[in-house]
């Protein structure tokens, strides 16, 4: 019997933009699927600052792993998106290393809670 290799996955965190929040997830997610990477898991919650935006916390897999760093330039230049953050686990803890963010307004942690 062979083992079989897990599947290469990335989580994300973005502080979404509210004037078109279901555009911008769309936007999102077909970046992601023009990049080559398939979706894992996705949650939405409210950010912790009134009119802050709202996160996505996305779960993306890739055959090749190179595709995670595409994805997250392309991701920056979003115009809905206004913080990309990687999440990390660190001793079964998420922690977010922010990647870009556009204002220097504080958001509620990404990392706040786990991807589902």
């Amino acid at each position: 019997m062979s083992a079989q290799a897990s599947t290469p996955a990335l989580q994300l965190a973005l502080l979404l933009d509210q004037h078109d929040l279901i555009g911008a997830i769309e936007w999102t997610l077909a970046t992601a699927r023009r990049t080559g990477l398939g979706l894992a898991a996705m949650t939405l919650s409210h950010s912790a600052l009134p009119g802050a935006g709202q996160w996505l916390r996305l779960t993306v897999t890739a055959e090749e792993p190179a595709l995670f760093s595409l994805l997250v330039k392309r991701l920056e230049n979003g115009v809905d998106v206004r913080e990309v953050a990687v999440v990390e686990e660190t001793a079964g803890q998420p922690e977010a290393t922010t990647v870009r963010r556009r204002d220097s307004a504080t958001a509620d942690s990404p990392a706040a809670a786990p991807v589902h």
